[in-house]
């Protein structure tokens, strides 16, 4: 009985130490394994993505310093992605603007309820309040850029980013010339759904027409080369798009191609009417709009009155001069029409009798 109590109690200690080892493995792992995670570098595809998440709350009914919105911004889009993802203000630009201290750019009277909006749109609206400078916002790797409009626009920022449509076959048509670009013309690009893609890569004609679409749609907000002397170009190599522009209109070209892909709007083609086929000899038979059942319904009347006609005019007496005939006639109706009141068939033979008189005095 000793010896197995004593089993049973060294078994005890051989689990609890086990259990013990395993879960310190398993901290030290997850552990590495968020080491490893918040090792690797943010990119700007890891901030774009963040700011599409869902925004809480902002409720700043006074005059608020902007570095006081973005901490709590920042803060939110840690408790909603775990990335941290900062702010940064680029003085030396702010400096040349007269600004120097963040402190002093001021965000008044500013509230959207939670769940209404992304980070960005919020950021965007944020931003659009600030004046002299305007000041607008940049993802960069591992950061966010605070700086002037103008700064973000000029040619200091410009980069080159590569678009491949190797795994895009399209048909581009252009509604204007790739030589002209006349002030408001309007441009379109038709790509089918992916499941009909194929893999055969756009020509360099088609990608030259994307190009230029891509440069109609984003100026004046992008300077082009091309239109304005200045500014960002587009390049074709093999089935990439070569572009270089500055961050800001980057993103909406980034933007401009996912929405060919998957629209903002899809116009359905509108539901057709089902085919006619036994409706179609029932209503318009004949054509001239009366239906079978209509014909069938006035033969059938027809037959019974020509019927009932027959009988009744089998029971009268037969005209016995021509004069008479406007009498018969008259009796035949009452009869068939089941009035039969001794009166009125006296009243109406004496008025047809009075026929005979006035046809001899005319004749």
């Amino acid at each position: 009985m000793r010896n197995l109590q004593s089993v049973c109690v060294l078994a005890g200690v051989l689990l609890i130490v086990g259990g013990l080892s395993g879960t310190s493995a398993l901290l030290n792992g997850n552990a590495g394994a968020v080491e490893q995670q918040s090792s690797r570098p943010m990119t700007i595809q890891d901030i774009e993505g963040a700011l599409e998440k869902t925004c809480p709350e902002l409720d700043y009914p006074q005059t608020t310093p902007l570095p006081e919105i973005l901490d709590y911004i920042e803060t939110e889009l840690h408790r909603e992605t775990g990335l941290s993802i900062g702010f940064v203000f680029h003085h030396p630009e702010l400096e040349l603007e007269g600004v120097d201290d963040a402190g002093d750019i001021r965000i008044r009277d500013f509230y959207l309820p939670g769940g209404t909006h992304t980070f960005r749109a919020a950021l965007d609206l944020i931003f659009s309040q600030t004046t002299d400078p305007e000041l607008t916002y940049i993802e960069r790797p591992g950061h966010v850029l605070v700086t002037t409009r103008s700064h973000a626009m000029s040619d200091d920022m410009l980069e080159t980013r590569v678009f491949d449509f190797s795994a895009v076959d399209a048909d581009i048509r252009l509604s204007v010339p790739t030589e002209g670009m006349p002030e408001g013309s309007q441009v379109s690009l038709t790509l089918p759904a992916k499941e009909l893609w194929q893999t055969k890569g756009l020509s360099a004609d088609q990608l030259q027409r994307l190009g230029t679409l891509i440069t109609l749609q984003t100026h004046p907000v992008a300077r082009w080369m091309d239109i304005d002397g200045e500014g960002g170009t587009i390049g074709v190599a093999s089935n990439r798009l070569i572009i270089r522009q500055n961050p800001r209109a980057l993103f909406l070209i980034r933007r401009l191609i996912q929405q060919m892909v998957e629209p903002d709007y899809r116009i359905e083609r509108p539901a057709q009417a089902p085919m006619q086929t036994d409706a179609v000899t029932s209503d318009t038979a004949n054509g001239h709009g009366v239906s079978v059942e209509s014909i069938t319904a006035i033969s059938g009347w027809t037959v019974a009155t020509i019927l009932s006609l027959a009988l009744l005019f089998g029971r009268l007496p037969r005209p016995a001069s021509p004069d008479d005939v406007l009498s018969w006639i008259g009796n035949s109706v009452l009869r068939l029409i089941g009035w039969y009141p001794s009166d009125a068939l006296t009243w109406l033979n004496s008025w047809i009798g009075i026929y005979p008189l006035v046809r001899r005095r005319i004749t």
